[in-house]
């Protein structure tokens, strides 16, 4: 986790250790991973790209980035509210 975490750091974000709720201690999958959730200082310019930084890192199995997996994206904000971004479609606000 630490070589991972510290590789994260230099790229300007800040890597998390996912706590259990249930249970003492981090989040382990059922291969034995731990998760490690990221905090981002600015909305991601290059998606595609940042996943290929991450998953070159050693010790990263995946990344919870869906590059070219959808056409819709549902985001909340703040106010309740949320945007359906859509791909090749005009966006709308509900």
């Amino acid at each position: 986790v630490g070589v991972v975490t510290r590789k994260i750091r230099t790229m300007g974000i800040t890597p998390i250790l996912r706590e259990a709720k249930q249970k003492m201690g981090p989040v382990v999958t059922d291969n034995g991973n731990f998760i490690i959730d990221l905090e981002f200082p600015k909305p991601i310019d290059s998606p595609q790209e940042l996943a290929v930084q991450l998953k070159m890192i050693p010790g990263v199995v995946e990344t919870g980035l869906f590059v070219g997996m959808a056409d819709e994206v549902h985001v909340g904000t703040g106010d309740g509210s949320y945007v359906i971004l859509r791909h090749d479609v005009e966006n709308k606000k509900t």
